[in-house]
């Protein structure tokens, strides 16, 4: 038998195909580097937020939110909170918190001591989550809170709060 030179020539098709994969797999590394640097850490929210919560209960009440943030090393912060009911500022309360973010960069904290005007209402312990988003060039915290303390299991609710000053 003779001898038969063997030469493989891609189809036009599969070129294209293995290009296309190429530049798939550029795009996504870059994105996943560039997540990796975009890590937030606690001084990338340290300041004052200001906003709203509501209250998932009955007529789902509306509070004037502000919270401090001070940063207590990369992941870890603590802070105050202010709340009053919109329909009566004369009904407030506050808090001290500590908090952290988690490596896919969930902010979540936690009431330690709560305090609250004489008004015969018992303010809850709460535990909140937030996502750190840009929106129309403002910093903002958007998350959601459940009752911790006993009169307040089953309760929850949502926050929304914008950078006030800056870290």
């Amino acid at each position: 038998m003779g001898k038969h030179k063997h030469t493989t020539k891609q189809k036009p098709i599969y070129r294209t195909i293995n290009i296309l994969l190429i530049v798939a797999i550029a795009f996504f590394s870059v994105i996943l580097v560039t997540d990796h640097l975009q890590a937030l850490s606690s001084n990338d929210i340290a300041g004052v937020w200001s906003g709203t919560a509501t209250q998932s209960y009955g007529d789902k009440t509306l509070y004037n939110y502000t919270i401090t943030i001070s940063a207590e090393g990369e992941s870890n912060f603590s802070g105050t909170a202010h709340a009053e009911v919109m329909s009566d500022t004369s009904i407030e309360s506050g808090a001290t918190f500590v908090g952290h973010i988690d490596k896919d960069n969930s902010i979540s904290f936690e009431y330690m001591e709560v305090y609250g005007s004489d008004n015969g209402l018992e303010w809850c312990t709460i535990q909140a989550t937030f996502d750190f988003v840009t929106q129309d060039d403002t910093d903002m915290l958007v998350g959601q809170w459940i009752g911790l303390n006993s009169s307040c299991i089953g309760l929850d609710g949502s926050i929304e709060l914008s950078r006030v000053t800056p870290n």
